[in-house]
């Protein structure tokens, strides 16, 4: 073992914990998607609140794909 710092990857490459964020917040972004068509489907048929909570969900799902794409380094 040296005691040298550890550099960054090259270019093209990214971290493993990059990617295991990465991948957290795709399901992330998966779920909350998934969460917003039940929960429209559910306010269009019991509840019209629930639209709201579709709302909230989607804006999850957007924010959650975007920090995907950043932790993978695609900006």
């Amino acid at each position: 073992m040296s005691d040298d710092p550890v550099e960054d990857p090259g270019d093209g490459f990214i971290r493993v914990r990059d990617a295991v964020y990465g991948i957290g917040f795709m399901w992330l972004a998966a779920m909350s998607a998934f969460g917003a068509i039940q929960a429209t489907a559910y306010g269009a048929t019991t509840a019209p609140i629930f639209f709201l909570v579709a709302v909230g969900a989607a804006s999850l799902a957007v924010i959650a794909g975007y920090a995907s794409v950043r932790a993978f380094g695609l900006r």
